[in-house]
């Protein structure tokens, strides 16, 4: 069967030849993987840690992202289940769960403007305002397992099955968090709204 793309994939794609020649060695193509996927990788990781006094957690997790990618590479099937950016950012995944494990790190980022409209009113900015401030207290509560389903899913177009080996779960396992993050998340934003 073959598998879809997500948006990463779409943004980030690597050509056979330029994949073969990285898996064998080759810096420049080494180097065209990297600058390919890095944004995605700075993404996923910024979302999963949150940014500012965090930044240099972010930086030093995409450096062991590339390094560990670099070093597994020539052992990636381009043929198996996931893509290349699906495998890259699991990688970045599982190193930032791992790190927020050690340090029990508590901040998500949702970009801004994604929960106003660029039409609206002051009133409504202030309101959209204190509304993504909430939207960012409520998925900082969520649990790791949740929130890591979420942001990816959310943030980074990941299918329930591309989750599901990220986070090395069943995908029905996913399917349940998602639907539980999403459930907190509205019927908190919800109690938000309320006066």
């Amino acid at each position: 069967m073959p598998r879809s793309d997500t948006a990463s994939d779409r943004a980030a794609k690597v050509d056979a030849a330029t994949l073969r020649r990285a898996q064998a060695g080759d810096p420049a193509a080494l180097r065209q993987v990297i600058d390919r996927h890095a944004p995605a990788v700075f993404g996923v990781l910024s979302r999963m840690l949150g940014r500012g006094d965090h930044a240099a957690s972010v930086d030093d997790l995409a450096q062991e992202t590339m390094l560990r990618v670099c070093t597994a590479l020539p052992r990636f099937d381009p043929a198996g289940a996931a893509s290349l950016s699906t495998w890259i950012l699991t990688i970045a995944t599982r190193l930032a769960l791992q790190h927020r494990a050690k340090r029990r790190v508590h901040v998500v980022e949702i970009e801004p403007g994604a929960l106003a409209s660029p039409a609206a009113t002051p009133e409504a900015h202030l309101h959209a305002g204190t509304l993504r401030s909430r939207a960012r207290a409520i998925v900082d509560d969520l649990s790791e397992e949740l929130r890591a389903a979420f942001v990816l899913a959310e943030a980074h177009g990941f299918t329930p099955q591309e989750i599901a080996v990220a986070l090395d779960v069943p995908a029905a396992t996913v399917r349940t968090r998602l639907h539980r993050a999403r459930t907190r998340i509205r019927t908190a934003l919800e109690g938000a709204e309320q006066p």
